[in-house]
């Protein structure tokens, strides 16, 4: 058995990840007119460095299919870095 650049069980993978991220992307463009992507980086999720490529991978293709999904439908979309607390500060 010769192992190309992808091997068929790591080239699975990657279609059922792109597959859910197409699914997700489509409710979610479906669903909002608006739609504000935040530039996210997990350290928190991830506890090893397999794991850490693993959620990147995830999270870069969901981020392209939303984008890509979101201009085949028309839908506003704005891509950046969150600015501010998540909360407002007390007062």
């Amino acid at each position: 058995m010769s192992v190309g650049p992808n091997p068929p069980d790591l080239t699975k993978v990657a279609r059922q990840r792109q597959d859910g991220a197409r699914k997700w992307a489509k409710h979610v463009v479906e669903q909002h007119d608006k739609i504000a992507v935040e530039d996210f980086k997990p350290k928190f999720l991830a506890k090893s460095t397999m794991a850490k490529k693993a959620a990147d991978a995830a999270i870069s293709a969901t981020k392209t299919e939303l984008i890509w999904m979101a201009a085949k439908h028309g839908r506003q979309l704005r891509l950046g870095a969150r600015t501010g607390p998540l909360l407002p500060a007390p007062p």
